[in-house]
């Protein structure tokens, strides 16, 4: 009778053990979380916020072979080919 005694004694530290460990990876995994996202939102709120250009505006600050290498196409190509489209589907 006594062996067992020691050997539940013995089960029942393993199992302590073994829950203070998983206990301490859950804790850890939740600590790595929340870091991470605490670095995200640090990350979003420092994003400088940046106005779009206009599609006009675009098209003129962009060189005509940089158009051609972009879309290939000329810019009064893709101009004609917009204008086929409005006229096919309509606009917004």
């Amino acid at each position: 009778m006594h062996t067992d005694h020691r050997q539940k004694i013995k089960y029942s530290l393993f199992m302590l053990l073994a829950c203070s460990c998983y206990v301490i990876v859950i804790g850890q995994f939740v600590m790595v979380q929340h870091s991470i996202s605490q670095q995200r939102s640090i990350a979003a709120s420092k994003r400088c916020k940046r106005e779009c250009l206009s599609w006009i505006d675009f098209v003129n600050s962009v060189s005509d072979e940089q158009f051609r290498r972009m879309f290939r196409m000329t810019k009064e190509c893709f101009d004609k080919l917009c204008r086929r489209i409005i006229a096919a589907i309509g606009e917004k």
